[in-house]
């Protein structure tokens, strides 16, 4: 009877397990289950994978992930360390665990995987019905059960922080009208948090200002590491994630009702329930509102009225480019719209550009919206005067350059303008750009000095417009372009990871040196050489007949100067290290003469004047530095980040520099002392003195120039 017992036990189990294919068997032959088993459906999310730093742990996941069998896995960016072509051929390798189980996956770059990579990764060319951009971006849109996914491509090449564009957003305004045409829920998924509790974007308030009219149940993102940041914000449900290296994976189940989020961390071996959403809108939307602005400052009186029905809101709070400028108590009610009007007085007078961020609080969740508000405020008592403005159609990576009596720019669509006082007098189109905008000599005619426009893309080709904008030459090299630099004559090109010389005699390739990896900024040129860093850890000194004079070996991965550009002070090359040093290194003697360490220092380009320095940290300190000795003369933190811009000088006396929070410093050169002006809506990518003035560019497309007070 035992006997018997113990084989009719035996069948049950086996049944169970044959009939329960969601059910796993663990290597000591126990059955396992998960929570979500139960559910409908569900994906898995993972991020900052920084292969192969830690490679076993990666390696972990991906089998963990075999055994749970998803029904996609979505890659949300820093897929590899620094983004070279070893490590995405060996994390392609890890990937094959999840293909050889026939589990699809989606992935987007992430700021580790443009930033120091010296190849294109991006792919994908976005059309909107404006116009068509050339642009290269890295999304996709992926149906899963009743959702669509929409990956957001947040990265910029050869930055730190992310940017989402024009071209893109339209792209994205688009696939939410096709998801809601479909009936179907929408998730978003970038590398950068876009906002709501937390941004490592400019513009990922544009998004939160978007969503509003459709039904996004979540948006997912990595880059920060950890589970830290959440909320609701018009509807959707904001969530950082962990770091893959971490050991971190994350599960998105869902069911009839509701969604679910899970965490798992290899250590603990289990799933955490984080956050249960309703999938219906009206049941995890508890507060809404309409916002209206009934009247913008129009430079007289400084004032903004603001009118707010709400339902389901118990404050109100307004920032004005990130300062809080109003915030009340407001009478709570959830079944029915209640009316709150405002009169704002206190926006800074100073700023030519305000957004204004009003966030309705309830018990559960925030509804925001975002006015964005040009002016200028030209009070005679401001040291600038806004004289124009330009917006091209796309992001302004490549940095402007004078020519003639005006200013060439392109963007990353490769729309290229030559602006005179903000007026077109030509536009071209050529491929995408990234390379800086240069000019060179067409003739060394000493009464007549014909001038060219020379502009490189990703695609590797070269043009050259005369100053009509007929297009003279062009030049097509097998690496994407991305810096160039005119010497007396010759021009160098800084493509991929290749250092090319370019004699302007003939226009014929004279050499070509590999440097070992990404050369991402302008070379230094005098005396007939070009001081090239590269992230290899070397500065290289090439001169203008294409030999490889010498070499200085600065450091290596992170800790090299490849991302700023070097000066000459007679014999001593300065250069910042981004292991947080200024360096002053005698080129004759090959010996370091002094080093000052300074947190944050590394991304800005060294400014010389007579035998002062100036640089910039990430962090928003200024320094004036003697070169003679290595000491600070004065230093001075403008309060925000400058890492996409390295400060300039001017003839009146002052040094320029633009931020991450889009405005313009303006720093007297000789005592520090500055006053901030916020230009714009997001990053300053450069600034350009000019005609006793500055031309700012920033990361929308904004081109704009200020006169500046004698």
């Amino acid at each position: 009877m035992k006997s018997k017992n113990i084989r009719i036990l035996v069948f049950l189990c086996l049944v169970f397990v044959v009939f329960t294919p969601k059910l796993l068997l663990s290597q000591d032959g126990n059955v396992k289950s998960y929570p979500f088993f139960s559910h409908q459906g569900y994906v898995i999310l993972l991020t900052d994978l920084h292969f192969p730093y830690k490679q076993k742990t990666i390696e972990s996941l991906l089998n963990k992930i075999t055994e749970i069998k998803p029904q996609h896995v979505f890659l949300l960016g820093d897929l590899t360390e620094m983004g070279s072509d070893e490590e995405f051929k060996g994390l392609k390798n890890a990937l094959s665990i999840i293909e050889k189980a026939q589990i699809p996956y989606s992935s987007l770059l992430g700021n580790h995987d443009v930033r120091w990579s010296y190849v294109v990764r991006k792919s994908k060319v976005l059309e909107n019905s404006d116009n068509f951009s050339k642009g290269l971006y890295e999304v996709f849109s992926k149906e899963v059960g009743n959702f669509i996914f929409l990956g957001i491509d947040t990265t910029m090449y050869f930055q730190h922080g992310g940017h989402i564009g024009k071209a893109q957003i339209n792209w994205l305004e688009k696939e939410l009208e096709r998801a809601r045409a479909k009936g179907k829920q929408v998730i978003l998924l970038s590398h950068h948090p876009l906002g709501g509790p937390v941004t490592y974007t400019d513009d990922g308030w544009k998004i939160i200002d978007l969503i509003s009219k459709y039904d996004v149940i979540f948006t997912f993102s990595g880059h920060v590491h950890k589970y830290d940041y959440s909320g609701s914000y018009n509807g959707a449900w904001f969530q950082t994630l962990g770091a893959a290296k971490d050991g971190s994976m994350t599960v998105l189940s869902w069911d009839r009702e509701n969604a679910y989020l899970w965490s798992y961390n290899l250590e603990s071996d289990n799933f955490k329930m984080i956050k249960s959403i309703p999938l219906e809108k009206k049941k995890r939307q508890l507060v809404d509102a309409t916002i209206k602005l009934l009247k913008a400052s129009d430079n007289s009186d400084n004032t903004m009225k603001l009118k707010v029905d709400y339902i389901g809101a118990e404050r109100i709070r307004i920032l004005a480019n990130g300062r809080l400028v109003h915030e009340q108590a407001l009478q709570y009610n959830a079944q029915k719209f209640s009316t709150y009007e405002v009169t704002l007085t206190n926006v800074q007078k100073t700023d030519f550009s305000v957004l204004l961020r009003i966030s309705v609080v309830g018990k559960d969740g925030i509804y925001q919206r975002f006015f964005k508000l040009e002016g200028a405020q030209n009070s005679d008592q401001n040291v600038l005067k806004k004289a124009w403005n330009f917006s091209l159609e796309d992001t302004i990576y490549s940095k402007p350059a004078l020519f003639e009596d005006g200013v060439i720019v392109a963007d990353y669509s490769g729309n290229v303008v030559f602006l005179r006082n903000g007026n077109v007098v030509w536009r071209k189109s050529v491929g995408p750009v990234v390379a800086n905008v240069e000019i060179i000599s067409e003739s060394r005619d000493s009464k007549v000095e014909k001038r060219q426009v020379v502009i490189g893309d990703l695609e590797g080709k070269i043009y050259f417009f005369d100053s009509k904008g007929n297009l003279i030459r062009q030049i097509k090299l097998s690496e994407p372009v991305y810096s160039l630099k005119a010497g007396n004559s010759t021009i160098a090109i800084c493509a991929g990871r290749y250092f090319h010389i370019l004699r302007l005699s003939d226009f014929k390739v004279i050499a070509k040196h590999d440097l070992k990896s990404l050369l991402q900024v302008q070379p230094f040129f005098e005396d007939n050489i070009y001081f090239q860093p590269s992230w290899d850890g070397n500065i290289y000194l090439i001169d203008e007949y294409g030999k490889l004079v010498d070499q200085f070996n600065i450091g290596k991965t992170y800790y090299t100067s490849g991302s700023s550009t070097p000066t000459l002070v007679g014999a001593l090359l300065i250069y910042s290290n981004i292991d947080g040093t200024v360096n002053a290194m005698d080129v004759r003697k090959k010996e370091k003469i002094w080093s000052l360490r300074i947190p944050g220092i590394g991304y800005s380009a060294v400014e010389k004047v007579e035998d002062f320095i100036y640089l910039s940290t990430m962090n928003g300190e200024v320094y004036k530095i003697d070169v003679k000795n290595g000491k600070i003369v004065w230093s001075s933190n403008i309060g925000s980040s400058t890492i996409g811009c390295s400060p300039k000088i001017v003839n009146a006396g002052y040094l320029l520099l633009g931020t991450n929070n889009g405005e313009l410093a303006v720093i007297d050169a000789n005592t520090g002392k500055y006053e901030k002006f916020a230009v714009g809506a997001g990053y300053v990518m450069d600034v350009l003195p000019y005609e006793n003035g500055v031309i700012v560019t920033l990361a929308d497309g904004n081109i704009q120039f200020f006169a500046m007070k004698k």
